[in-house]
């Protein structure tokens, strides 16, 4: 009983902190993603509003006239 507890713990301690670095690292870059992924949303979503902004620039001058 002893040996197989050893034989399960000691690559146990050896394992988990090599798998806690990879996990991290796997989570930070996931979160890298998801900011990239939201900044060019915003930027397309900023574009729109400029687009339609400038579409109705004349219907705007016409209304202020």
């Amino acid at each position: 009983m002893t040996l197989f507890l050893i034989a399960t713990m000691v690559p146990t301690m050896f394992f988990t902190p090599a798998y806690g670095r990879f996990a991290k690292q796997i989570r930070k870059d996931i979160s890298d993603g998801q900011a990239a992924s939201s900044n060019v949303a915003e930027e397309a979503i900023a574009n729109i509003r400029t687009v339609k902004a400038f579409a109705t620039e004349e219907v705007e001058c016409n209304d202020y006239a």
